[in-house]
């Protein structure tokens, strides 16, 4: 088996990746979410079905090889011969935890920082970043530009430029193609439009467009007269009205309207979005309104590529300010009662802190640090108190943002410094 962690990662760094977490969650806590987290193995048995009467039997085992297959789900057989899988969704995972609250207009927030692991193209198990929310409510276009904005406002804070958001409108699509005329029916029982878009299949999807989807897509002014004009009904309603909701937000000059966006997976049955920034060829994050087999659970929600984030944010080079410390302190027949309160204190400081088991060894890190880029200050732990030594000459510019230097009053020599506290 290949190894998926190597695969997801790439050459972004595991603190890079935490830092992404971390925000991704702060910033939804604020917009309400609260974090869960789910098993990273399930019971073949306990996969979502749809109930009797609602396309199948209750229980019926069809619609557990179709999730399955849609995601490239992993399987696993314990030592009993009983099947179980890898997490290979949030979204689905998240609603098989929550099932009494996953409908009816509940509005349960749940946010999520976590790994996923599906196959690939060519059938390897990649385990892939996957952080989001999800709005566990009945469609509406509040609850779907809430989650549109919560999506933008995670990437602003990461600072990831520029953020584009194309939308589209799976139930509009439908809607549209009926007012046309009956919809022809794909293989799988739905829209053959919808089939082909999804499936990526372009020219198909032309041969198959009654309505001009390409023709009614654009900027919001545009879209709104064209709409307007159309032979919609209320779902032409409700995705006008999402329209006013992303303008109110501050999105209308970065949103494009694309009605020939259906989303990733078959659960999409409302608006669907993705977030692109231009310094990154590939979406940054997915989302939109979804209900799974027998529509008894559906939200809206979007997730995030956490390895594509990583790549886009650590830029070439090392981050020698997530990768360095900005102190190496070492003892010099200190006893223990003055290296731990000492290096205790500089860490509730908010300094970063690596204890060198000698001078030589602190020496070497310092030049090692120095050589990526980053300047952490020496500190020679006494048994009657300490003393700040003076850079490497490798390390004699001042490192900008946090941990800057300032000249210490009383230090011995012209090269004694000590952090700003």
């Amino acid at each position: 088996m290949a190894d998926p962690t190597w695969r997801e990662e790439g050459a972004a760094s595991a603190l890079l990746r935490h830092r992404i977490e971390r925000t991704v969650l702060e910033v939804l806590a604020r917009w309400g979410y609260r974090e869960v987290e789910t098993p990273l193995l399930e019971p073949v048995e306990g996969e979502l079905r749809p109930a009797a009467g609602a396309g199948g039997a209750a229980g019926e085992a069809g619609h557990l090889g179709e999730e399955e297959r849609w995601f490239g789900a992993v399987r696993l057989m314990d030592g009993g011969g009983r099947p179980w899988r890898l997490r290979y969704d949030a979204t689905v995972a998240l609603l098989r935890r929550a099932p009494e609250l996953a409908s009816g207009g509940a509005g349960l927030r749940l946010a999520y920082a976590t790994t996923v692991v599906r196959r690939d193209e060519e059938g390897e198990p990649v385990a892939l970043g996957q952080a989001g929310a999800e709005y566990l409510s009945a469609p509406s276009p509040l609850g779907e530009a809430e989650a549109v904005g919560a999506a933008v406002d995670v990437l602003r804070a990461l600072g990831a430029g520029p953020v584009r958001v194309a939308l589209g409108d799976t139930a509009l699509v439908t809607e549209l193609e009926r007012a046309a005329g009956l919809p022809e029916t794909g293989e799988a029982g739905t829209s053959a439009l919808l089939e082909a878009l999804r499936a990526g299949d372009h020219v198909r999807a032309a041969g198959l467009d009654r309505v001009g989807l390409a023709e009614l897509g654009g900027g919001v002014a545009q879209v709104r007269e064209r709409l307007r004009a159309s032979g919609g009904g209320a779902e032409r309603d409700r995705f006008l009205a999402l329209l006013e909701h992303l303008v109110a937000l501050g999105l209308g000059e970065r949103l494009e309207v694309d009605l020939q966006l259906v989303g990733r997976w078959p659960y999409y049955a409302g608006p669907v979005f993705e977030l692109t920034v231009p310094a990154q060829g590939q979406p940054l994050g997915y989302g939109g309104r979804y209900r799974l087999p027998g529509g008894a659970r559906e939200g809206v929600g979007f997730a995030l590529d956490v390895g594509r984030l990583a790549a886009l944010l650590a830029g070439p080079g090392p981050r020698p300010e997530e990768a360095a410390p900005d102190v190496v302190a070492f003892p010099a027949a200190a006893p223990p009662g003055a290296i731990w309160p000492r290096l205790a204190a500089l860490r509730r400081a908010g300094y970063t802190v690596a204890l060198a088991p000698d001078e030589v060894t602190a020496f070497r890190w310092a030049r090692e640090a120095a050589a990526a880029g980053s300047s952490p200050r020496l500190l020679r732990l006494e048994a009657g108190g300490e003393r700040w030594l003076g850079r490497p000459p490798a390390a004699e510019a001042a490192r900008p943002g946090r941990g800057e230097a300032r000249r210490s009053d009383g230090e011995e020599g012209a090269g004694a410094w000590s952090p700003r506290h």
